[in-house]
């Protein structure tokens, strides 16, 4: 018995210089594997702070907020900070110092119109962000699910907003109004008009007798008091994105 514990000191003796870093790499591997399994199957999140800001009745509010991130960079929450702010689906604009990106977010879900896919309609999960580069010309969508470029596109809440992202005019009976992209427009029918212009940062609301408000582009003609599009002799109505299949890429 005396033999076997001296033979079992003196391994520990020549081989304790090695045995010690050997042990300290199979913790750190064991460390580094159970977090990335952890972070696999369970929902990881992080979280970042930003500056946004958005229009309520023609009022610019300015406001800190966070985004909660999961690991494919969606946006799975959002909170407002240091104010007092009911969420709708009015659009989230983000603040930056970069003139040329524009971004950004739909904090409900909303029917995206794919002009040039045959006026196809999806829903769009809520937090979904648009970005336009305006140095390359290009509008990217991040949604649940999906990321992509988008081309002559618009928005809809299923209510009474709508969104455009490439230039736009609007039609009051015989008047005329050009809005630049990112800009949105809300319509209430019996009584008034809301728009906002994002290339002027202008915020209008007035009031409307007129019974037909359109809004067209060079590739779309929307009815938006009666939530309609032009499809050559036709029309299609557009959906509230609850009855919508949602927006994912093609290979899912």
């Amino acid at each position: 018995m005396k033999e076997k514990i001296n033979k079992i000191k003196k391994f520990v003796n020549r081989y304790y210089p090695i045995l010690i870093p050997i042990s300290l790499i199979i913790v750190m591997i064991l460390v580094f594997a159970i977090y990335n399994i952890h972070k696999l199957y369970t929902n990881y999140t992080t979280s970042e702070e930003d500056n946004f800001f958005q229009y309520f009745a023609g009022q610019k509010v300015s406001y800190k907020g966070t985004i909660k991130l999961n690991r494919d960079k969606e946006i799975v929450e959002f909170t407002v900070m240091d104010e007092d702010i009911e969420l709708s689906s009015m659009p989230i604009y983000f603040k930056s110092d970069n003139a040329d990106i524009i971004k950004v977010m739909f904090p409900e879900n909303m029917n995206l119109v794919m002009v040039e896919d045959n006026y196809a309609q999806y829903k769009v999960v809520n937090y979904a962000t648009l970005t336009w580069d305006k140095a390359n010309t290009s509008y990217t969508l991040k949604a649940m699910d999906y990321e992509g470029n988008l081309s002559n596109s618009f928005f809809f809440d299923g209510v009474d907003l709508y969104f455009f992202m490439n230039e736009v005019t609007l039609r009051i009976e015989d008047e005329d109004i050009d809005l630049g992209p990112m800009s949105i427009v809300k319509v209430n029918p019996r009584n008034s008009l809301e728009y906002y212009d994002y290339q002027s940062d202008e915020y209008v609301v007035r009031d409307i007798t007129t019974e037909t408000i359109t809004a067209y582009n060079k590739g779309f003609f929307v009815n938006l008091t009666e939530d309609k599009v032009n499809k050559f002799n036709d029309f299609v109505l557009l959906i509230d994105p609850t009855y919508l299949n949602k927006l994912e890429m093609k290979d899912k």
